[in-house]
């Protein structure tokens, strides 16, 4: 099973940077919270709250990135294995018109022969 992970940063590490031990362990609970369970931060911390909707805005940016390179990559399958049948069924087309073009040259070769015996 696929590990859940977010990335951290520049602007994370900057607003952590800022805070003192006790609050910027606080603040990394409360987006690790809402990062892998969706639990935004209901603390009474102004500083905490305000610093956690920033990052929050940045988490969902992430999460909207994720889901539309999945959306992007199942598109792309499926255009691959549309090319792929495509490719096929014009193969299969191009060997019967070669197998029916061998079978007709192969004919009037034979006629000839046929008439001078």
């Amino acid at each position: 099973m696929k590990e859940r992970h977010f990335k951290l940063t520049a602007t994370m590490y900057d607003v952590i940077k800022m805070m003192d031990d006790k609050s910027a362990g606080k603040f990394i609970k409360s987006v690790c919270d809402y990062a892998f369970h969706g639990e935004i931060y209901d603390g009474n911390d102004v500083t905490l709250k305000s610093n956690f909707t920033l990052v929050k805005r940045i988490i969902d940016g992430q999460m909207m990135d994720k889901a539309y390179g999945k959306l992007g990559a199942q598109k792309s399958i499926e255009l691959r294995k549309q090319r792929e049948t495509d490719a096929a069924m014009k193969q299969a087309v191009l060997s019967c018109a070669i197998t029916s073009g061998i079978g007709k040259l192969m004919n009037k070769l034979e006629k000839p022969a046929e008439k001078k015996a």
